[in-house]
């Protein structure tokens, strides 16, 4: 029993995280929107518009690749709304790997982090095999080139005689490979630069490639037989699932979070563009090319220089074909971001070898840099184009599904976790990343109008000139208590102790002035008050500040004098008698209640704030929806040809788990804390994102399977063997020292 304790205690272990290491990175931060949007659109756009895109409809969904197109959109932008909130409340490199290990434990950060670095190499691989089967047919073009290698069932099942590695060692995408390896060790301004003008240079080919389609559109592509449903439901989801990898946007973007000016900005306006232009491209071409040429005529190499083939436009395959050369270049240069990144965040926590995690002088990680590429070499050299498709998408429908339980979590656990929103009115972010320190001041400015913050959350000002009576109860120490007992100005004051509440006059505030503390808190801190630029809110109950873990983030609002009736000792905080978000003061001299913070949830309950006992609720019906979501998911996959009871019961036992949990879930309390992008309509939008990525992972391809599994078994034996020996956080746990009270030691002895 003790030895199955420790192992879960092994595996579940948390990394600990402040403000400061948050903000602190030995990577450049140097990247504005502008060229965040050009790393989220050029990296993955060349891949589903030159190369998926035509494979789908070839071989998956037929006509009804579009409706795949739809799916998928839909569930990168749920999954990507929860993702970005992440990227923005925790921005550092690793993105799911570290929003696992700050949430769910080791082992499962461990397992997320070492299946995404394979999938985006394969991603890689499969943009240079695509790069040369393109210049290989523009350099030997025949009219016979058209003709498919595929046979089409008359299920309308495509079979073929794919094997997953090649006949013969395919050097030439190898050797393209090795060019990009030095090609991209760059600074990642420098690449962003490279990746915006290349993919405005490609997305002009392929809006000439879309009007041209739109002028040759022929309504029997899609009615013809077997119909436009040619693959049925099954071949929509199987679709929509290997198209998530033409979706890795929110990945890469959410994975240059340490290498942004600023994160919590600029994420959610790059994440947006980046998805609308991407769904967008797929969607207009994925129309195009069906309706202009027989989704069965489509070639498995080179499909779209080859489609308009028959239409008699002079020279359309080497416009087209040099669009989908320098389209799919940013691909494969793109490929070394991620992973580079998520071996250099496991090699900071010592899950892998401490060499990974070396800088160069350009700011690349230097050996995860050159193992990926390594890798990516010999994925295009020895495994075919097809089979690395059907296995490209699996790890970024479980890091996307991981993305939204993790959301889940975060918002109805009562403590806050990453950076928060509290103060607007100086530029947090600007100034960690000048490198500048915000100062631990608690000076009162002179002629500030006073504010009394009374214990049932109402607001007050008093003259300048007004006496206030304090009453401190126990001692308050430090800095604060001082600025505290300073206010006692004359024991003979208009309102006693303020016994009486009522009788004071409520007035507009004309002005509050806030003082930033940036540091650790003092031991015995009397009270936290957080705020926004328009509005005053009290910290969370026992969340030791709002930025996170054992530091208080917060701030200090001037003229804020405590009285008696907040009773504040040294390690009580004025939310012990004050409910958090309860009151509101604006600069402009307004005051308004706010009856709760919980903004994005459907449904209120009675109680306004989270805390143990409705996370523990939060909990167990999370876990009620993801078992219902996976057996909805294996029902729909195991679906016979003709419908049976047993199979209708299922379905409607699982929707009706579904539809509770989820109402229940939205009735639970929330996490108060505000941040600069929440992720809306939650829990709606997550537990939506948790059940389309099981839908997709049940549906994916056998092949995507073994290849997770073959990867993911030498992954274990590594965690097993070095990274929980040498994890930084077990280092950690070993130096931890326990205290005990000598008074009670020697008591206990007499």
């Amino acid at each position: 029993m003790r030895c199955c304790r420790g192992f879960l205690d092994v595996v579940t272990r948390r990394k600990s995280w402040d403000v400061r290491s948050l903000y602190q990175t030995e990577l450049t931060r140097s990247l504005n929107v502008v060229e965040l949007i050009g790393i989220g659109i050029g990296s993955c756009a060349g891949l589903g518009v030159f190369v998926t895109s035509s494979h789908v409809a070839r071989r998956e969904a037929g006509p009804a690749v579009v409706l795949s197109v739809l799916v998928a959109s839909l569930a990168a932008l749920l999954s990507g709304l929860c993702h970005t909130e992440l990227a923005t409340r925790l921005p550092r490199s690793g993105t799911g790997y570290i929003f696992c290990y700050v949430t769910l434990g080791e082992l499962l950060a461990f397992v997320i982090g070492w299946s995404v670095m394979l999938e985006h190499v394969l991603g890689g691989a499969i943009a240079a095999k695509a790069m040369w089967h393109y210049v290989e047919y523009m350099y030997n073009y025949t009219a016979q080139g058209n003709s498919s290698q595929g046979i089409v069932s008359s299920q309308g099942i495509v079979s073929s005689q794919d094997n997953v590695f090649e006949s013969t060692p395919d050097f030439f995408p190898c050797c393209i490979v090795i060019a990009a390896i030095f090609l991209s060790f760059i600074t990642v301004k420098r690449y962003a630069i490279v990746n915006f003008v290349l993919m405005a240079l490609s997305g002009l080919v392929v809006v000439a490639f879309i009007c041209v389609g739109f002028f040759h559109v022929e309504a029997n592509n899609w009615n013809s037989e077997p119909g436009f449903f040619t693959f049925g439901f099954r071949g929509i989801m199987s679709g929509a699932a290997l198209l998530m990898s033409s979706f890795t946007s929110v990945d890469n973007l959410a994975s240059c979070a340490e290498e942004s000016r600023s994160p919590c900005k600029s994420l959610p306006t790059a994440f947006g563009f980046s998805l609308a232009v991407v769904f967008t491209i797929l969607f207009l071409v994925t129309s195009a090319l069906t309706l202009a040429s027989p989704w069965q005529n489509l070639s498995d190499s080179a499909s779209l220089a080859r489609a308009y083939e028959t239409k008699g436009i002079f020279a359309a395959n080497y416009v087209v074909g040099a669009g989908a050369v320098i389209g799919l270049l940013p691909v494969v240069i793109g490929s070394f971001v991620h992973p580079t990144r998520v071996m250099y965040s496991m090699s900071a926590d010592k899950l892998l070898p401490k060499l990974l995690s070396k800088i160069a002088y350009n700011g690349v990680p230097v050996c995860p840099h050159f193992l990926t590429g390594g890798a990516l070499a010999l994925c295009a050299l020895f495994l075919d184009l097809n089979k690395l498709i059907e296995m490209s998408s699996i790890a970024t429908i479980i890091q996307f599904a991981a993305s939204a339980i993790i959301i889940l979590f975060i918002r109805y656990q009562p403590l806050p976790v990453g950076i928060c929103r509290e103060y607007s009115d100086l530029d947090l972010t600007s100034a960690c990343d000048d490198g500048l320190e915000v100062k631990d001041t608690y000076e009162f400015s002179e002629g500030t109008p006073k504010l009394v913050l009374m214990a049932n959350g109402d607001c007050c000002k008093l003259a300048q000139d007004d006496d206030v009576f304090y009453s401190p109860g126990p001692e308050v120490d430090g800095p604060l208590g001082e600025k505290v007992a300073s206010f006692t100005k004359s024991q003979s004051s208009p309102y006693p102790a303020f016994s009486d509440p009522s009788t004071l006059t409520f007035t507009p505030m004309p002005q509050v002035t806030f003082v930033n503390r940036f540091k650790k808190q003092s031991p015995n801190p009397a009270k936290e008050i957080f705020t926004e630029k328009d509005s005053l809110r009290t910290g969370v109950p026992g969340g030791g500040g709002v930025r996170g873990g054992s530091y208080g983030g917060g701030g200090v609002l001037e003229g804020v004098k405590v009285t008696d009736h907040m009773k504040v000792t040294d390690h009580m905080k004025v939310t012990d008698h004050v409910k958090a978000v309860s009151t509101v003061l604006t600069l402009n001299g307004t005051i308004r209640s706010l009856t709760s913070s919980v903004s994005s949830s459907l449904v209120v309950s009675g109680q306004q704030q989270a805390d143990e006992h409705t996370w523990r609720h939060a909990r167990y019906l999370l876990l009620t929806y993801i078992l219902a979501s996976a057996c909805l998911a294996a029902t729909c996959r195991a679906w016979p040809a003709e419908s049976s009871w047993w199979a209708v019961a299922l379905l409607c036992v699982c929707l009706i788990l579904l539809v509770a949990a989820g109402l229940c879930m939205a009735r639970q309390p929330q996490n108060a804390t505000p941040l600069y992008f929440k992720a809306p309509y939650v829990p709606v939008v997550p537990l939506l994102a948790v059940t389309c990525n099981m839908l997709m992972l049940a549906y994916l391809p056998a092949s995507s399977w073994v290849r997770f599994s073959l990867w993911i078994i030498p992954g274990l034996l590594v965690y097993a063997c070095y990274s929980q020996r040498h994890s930084i956080h077990r280092q950690q746990d070993q130096q931890d020292v326990v205290l005990f009270d000598i008074s009670q030691l020697q008591h206990g002895d007499n």
